[in-house]
């Protein structure tokens, strides 16, 4: 999984949250264990999605989510 972003007009609707929760469950059903993505900007988000904060590399971060 690499960035999700969503155009300023499409904001706080939950779209970003749906695709996330979408790819995560897709992830799970198929068997896999965990999964990574990177963010610049949002890993607050993503924390709060779950996802926990794996390494980061300058003003990345590598997360991840296990099942």
């Amino acid at each position: 999984m690499g960035l999700v972003y969503t155009v300023p007009e499409f904001r706080q609707q939950g779209i970003g949250a749906k695709l996330c929760r979408s790819i995560e469950v897709t992830a799970k059903d198929r068997g896999i264990k965990e999964i990574y993505l990177f963010s610049d900007t949002a890993v607050s988000l993503y924390n709060r999605f779950g996802w926990t904060e794996a390494v980061t590399c300058g003003h990345r971060t590598v997360m991840k989510k296990e099942f």
